[in-house]
């Protein structure tokens, strides 16, 4: 699990370079959160795209070091103020002690432990098989589980339907890209859907 969340952080690193291209001026919130969504679309566009050619279990790690490349942008003196400029208003607004920041800071920290309780429900492992916390999940996760595999075991590139041989595989499977990927480089299935890009359980 540890590592999932490392491979997340670094991606997200990548794409918090990129908001430097687009975004004079935002918050290092705002381009932490874009950077985590911006930086797990590249590499997984990357993955798939590789992959149809050199497969993925060589694919993910190129992709994964290209995700990472924007991170040189910081090599520009300007651009590095700016980050520091940034980051010291960031830690400014922590300073002191309000009612109003302390309701702010209550709002994201709930949901931050509501949204790790739920994530982690979507999957879980016991002697007796696999199993799902959610409802709608029951019929979601082994379609995407069977695209994950497919991915990392079936060499599924360019993707088919996982469920209907010969059928063109319609549905958004970045995602599941993602995820495979992460697999590649050494995640297990379960901490990987939990912790990468958009989640299985999210998606019925």
């Amino acid at each position: 699990m540890l590592l999932s969340i490392l491979l997340i952080l670094l991606l997200a690193s990548g794409g918090f370079a990129l908001t430097y291209l687009v975004e004079r001026e935002e918050t290092v919130l705002w381009r932490a959160a874009a950077g985590a969504i911006v930086g797990s679309c590249i590499y997984g566009t990357l993955s798939f795209v590789l992959g149809c050619f050199i497969g993925l279990a060589i694919a993910s790690p190129i992709a994964f070091v290209l995700t990472l490349l924007p991170l040189g942008l910081f090599t520009n003196t300007d651009r590095r103020k700016k980050f520091k400029l940034e980051w010291e208003r960031a830690k400014n607004r922590m300073q002191g002690g309000s009612t109003t920041k302390f309701l702010r800071f209550a709002f994201y920290a709930f949901f931050f432990i509501l949204f790790c309780l739920f994530f982690a429900q979507a999957m879980y492992q016991t002697p007796q098989g696999i199993f799902t916390g959610g409802s709608n999940n029951l019929g979601d996760l082994p379609f995407h589980l069977g695209a994950i595999f497919g991915f990392t075991d079936g060499g599924n590139l360019p993707p088919m339907n996982p469920s209907f041989a010969g059928a063109k595989f319609s549905y958004p499977f970045i995602a599941d890209i993602v995820t495979a990927g992460f697999m590649k480089l050494g995640t297990d299935v379960r901490s990987a859907i939990a912790h990468s890009g958009r989640r299985a359980s999210l998606r019925a």
